[in-house]
């Protein structure tokens, strides 16, 4: 587990991740570290999130028989999505170009 801080720059279009939504966000603190970030008293709203990584050989395999990760790996992705979060793009990934862009702000890509 890989703890993820997105900060919310208060802008729509802020790169590849969308702006966490308000339920998300981390209660206010103050933050005099990073002059600059945050409102005018230097509180810095964000979300954490945190990349999850699943190593190892499925059971299926184990016992010799077919496995698909195609399936498993489309409904962590939509249930990632319904919940706001993010798959971290150094994996393979198997959502539709719909499904992707529902996750990821592509405006200034």
């Amino acid at each position: 587990v890989y703890p993820c801080k997105i900060f919310d720059h208060g802008m729509h279009h802020q790169g590849q991740l969308r702006p966490p939504r308000k339920s998300d966000l981390a209660p206010l603190q103050q933050q005099q570290e990073e002059p600059g970030r945050g409102d005018a008293a230097g509180n810095k709203r964000y979300a954490m999130f945190f990349d999850l990584g699943v190593y190892g050989v499925p059971a299926a395999c184990k016992r010799k028989e077919r496995y698909d990760p195609v399936g498993p790996m489309r409904a962590l992705e939509a249930f990632t999505r319904q919940v706001g979060g993010y798959s971290f793009l150094y994996a393979d990934t198997f959502m539709d170009r719909a499904e992707f862009e529902e996750m990821f702000d592509l405006h200034l890509h």
